[in-house]
């Protein structure tokens, strides 16, 4: 078994919540990991998500559609969820490699992904 996963909030804005992800995310904890993540924001609270995911040292597919799919449910309640992977980070190759940025927005850094939450693109 791999490292576990743990997630720390780092901060509440006004307009979003900021988690830190540490850990090995894979088949066996994908999905409970999601469901963690949506525990920090509620449906009635219009605050997106940014998740911040330069401690994740192992992801597989399973792990990569978790973000897809917590994405489309944030999305669907008016809520957003944005990546966080420096450059450098083994995650930044991994959502660069699978084109996540097509489907979740992904920022190499907290201040980037809270401005851009600050001041939405137009549509």
């Amino acid at each position: 078994m791999g490292e576990a996963i743990t997630i720390e909030e780092c901060a509440r804005e006004p307009n979003a919540v900021v988690v830190r992800i540490s850990g090995e995310l894979d088949s066996t904890n994908a999905r409970d990991t999601a469901e963690a993540l949506l525990s920090y924001v509620r449906d009635d609270d219009p605050s997106d998500l940014v998740a911040e995911l330069s401690g994740i040292s192992y992801v597989d597919s399973a792990g990569v559609s978790a973000f897809v799919e917590l994405g489309e449910r944030l999305q669907r309640n008016g809520q957003a969820l944005l990546l966080v992977a420096p450059g450098d980070s083994r995650m930044s190759r991994v959502l660069s490699i699978v084109k996540m940025e097509l489907l979740v927005p992904v920022h190499e850094s907290v201040e980037s992904a809270l401005d851009a939450i600050a001041s939405p693109a137009p549509d």
